[in-house]
């Protein structure tokens, strides 16, 4: 019964994921979610079969009919990303209501999360659409309701913006940017004032790995070339890597993985000093 609900989740979760990418595709172009769909090279419109999430994308073997130009990789990532989100959500014992609230929220995370690769940005009109889901989500994980406990996850909020404003700020925005520092108001509302500092720190120390794996990979494999290129941004000590994938990788250990920072850090400072005991 499990794996079929999981199923069914998945394939729900695909078809939200294949309009989550027209969302993505024409934020901030002027262009309306219920226009056509078509080939972005040869502006051929495409046919019901081939807006088939997942299995169009594997048929054509991510190729246009018309013209053979290739699909990006993103729209069948989304998809399938998307489809893992609704049948990991659809298995967990949650009311239709709160099952709701998740769904929506992740999905606008994800989009946020790809938008942000693409152009170094997050739209103020997804981090404000996150808030009142991410609102709902916090006094959902609270152990009892009170004007104590909601104003917890207000404070944990404001401290988050804070400190992330206020690296914004000191930098003149080459450390972070201030959409990151927006994005952190829904993600700490969520989690819980208690967790908004395991938020902030596992944020950075995903980016810290992810970002010197990457330039370590720059020196092995770009075989001559002088840098290797990390999605569409030229990848040096220098370059701007976008914040808010970390950001949202770190709430998904915190608030689903029910990681809990000093904990991490007492077993792995633990396990380093059983080398020398």
């Amino acid at each position: 019964m499990a794996v079929m609900v999981a199923l069914i989740g998945f394939l729900f979760g695909a078809i939200i994921g294949s309009f989550l990418n027209v969302v993505i595709l024409r934020t901030h172009t002027k262009r309306s979610l219920g226009g056509h769909s078509h080939c972005m090279t040869c502006g051929k419109r495409l046919s019901p079969i081939e807006l088939v999430p997942v299995f169009s994308y594997l048929a054509l073997l991510g190729r246009c009919r018309f013209c053979g130009a290739r699909i990006s990789a993103r729209y069948i990532l989304v998809e399938l990303i998307a489809g893992g989100i609704f049948a990991y959500i659809f298995t967990l014992a949650l009311t239709p209501l709160l099952m709701v609230v998740h769904l929506v929220f992740l999905s606008l995370l994800l989009v946020v999360f790809v938008y942000d690769i693409e152009h170094l940005i997050i739209p103020d009109e997804y981090v404000l659409a996150l808030v009142p889901f991410a609102f709902l989500l916090g006094v959902a994980a609270l152990p009892a309701v009170s004007f104590l406990t909601v104003g917890q996850l207000c404070i944990g909020a404001i401290l988050s913006f804070t400190f992330l404003g206020g690296l914004w700020k000191l930098s003149q925005g080459r450390w972070i940017g201030l959409g990151d520092a927006k994005l952190s108001v829904p993600l700490a509302l969520a989690v819980g004032m208690m967790h908004t500092f395991g938020l902030i720190v596992f944020a950075f120390w995903i980016g810290a790995v992810l970002s010197v794996a990457l330039l370590c990979a720059t020196k092995l494999l770009a075989r001559g070339q002088k840098r290797l290129r990390f999605f569409r941004t030229p990848l040096t000590m220098k370059a701007e890597v976008p914040f808010a994938p970390f950001l949202i990788g770190s709430f998904l250990i915190v608030y689903y993985g029910h990681a809990d920072v000093f904990q991490v850090t007492d077993s792995a400072l633990a396990y380093v000093l059983s080398f020398f005991s």
